[in-house]
């Protein structure tokens, strides 16, 4: 196919609005079905849609059923594309323990209604649970289409890209603005509570053992990698009993909603992080949620 018959790129202000123009391109004959889509965000954006309308076809109908976080199998369930390589940077801890896998899903339809099966290690489980509702997971479908979706991490895309992507299928490159950087309701809900962007960034680095992602840090090298640079973690660890009853429910659901497991040491430094906002923390509506919510999403 001729690289110029293409737009050179399609901008949209929703991420999921570049569902019809894809949808368009492949209707045309410009990208051919079941073409693969590299996936730069800070999110996985892998749900299933709740719904779907059968009996319209029309793209901007089909648009409707789509949110920011499940265009992409919407795109698998209407062939446009088959397999999903989501470039993870290295502030989402969404999908780590999937990294440089590739899992195959099967989509298809219950009584008209998106649902999807697949098999998965325990450790893939806890990365895929949490991109699905549970109804929307099924042990078998009677038609199906299957969607490979692949992760890999930052570091790893130059050398692991080609060889996933391979010379086959029509490539279609997907970039959100927050592939660069991103913050969620969580965070701006903490804002809201008093804390200080400065205080916020150390919570999520601290909560995710995570790198500070400064002007010297080389996102070419693996994470981890002697050029990180840690947050200091202070001087006295303090298990859960000794965290003060004020901070105690707000430092749990942190805790509940990392990707690692916590020392004494870090919750301790959580908790001191904290205690400076004890009183606003006190005062915010459904503050443990609140912090769950920020803790678990992407942010940097």
């Amino acid at each position: 196919q001729e690289a110029a018959a293409v737009p050179e790129y399609v901008l949209t202000e929703e991420h999921h609005h570049v569902l019809p123009h894809l949808l368009a391109l492949v209707a045309e004959g410009k990208v051919r079905k079941r073409a693969t889509l590299v996936h730069l965000d800070s999110h996985h954006d892998a749900g299933l849609p709740s719904n779907w309308n059968h009996e319209d076809n029309e793209h901007d109908t089909q648009l409707a059923h789509t949110h920011i976080n499940n265009f992409l199998f919407a795109l698998g369930l209407l062939e446009a594309v088959e397999h999903v390589i989501f470039v993870e940077p290295p502030w989402s801890r969404q999908c780590v323990s999937l990294h440089n896998r590739t899992k195959a899903l099967r989509l298809g339809f219950i009584e008209g209604a998106p649902r999807v099966s697949y098999d998965a290690t325990p450790a893939e489980q806890r990365a895929l649970g949490g991109f699905f509702d549970d109804h929307q997971v099924v042990d078998d479908l009677a038609e199906s289409v299957t969607v490979r979706f692949s992760v890999v991490a930052l570091s790893d895309a130059p050398s692991m890209i080609s060889k996933l992507v391979g010379d086959k299928a029509d490539v279609i490159l997907d970039v959100d603005l927050d592939a660069y950087g991103t913050t969620s309701p969580g965070a701006l809900a903490l804002r809201s509570a008093g804390l200080d962007p400065v205080t916020i960034r150390r919570l999520y680095r601290l909560a995710h053992d995570m790198c500070v992602f400064d002007e010297m840090y080389d996102f070419s090298q693996p994470y981890k990698s002697p050029n990180c640079k840690e947050e200091p973690l202070g001087s006295g660890p303090v298990t859960r009993r000794k965290v003060a009853d004020e901070l105690r429910d707000v430092v749990d659901s942190a805790e509940r909603a990392s990707s690692i497991t916590w020392t004494d040491a870090r919750r301790g430094a959580v908790a001191a992080t904290l205690r400076p906002f004890a009183q606003q923390l006190q005062a915010s509506f459904n503050i443990e949620e609140k912090m769950k919510q920020f803790i678990a999403q992407p942010f940097n």
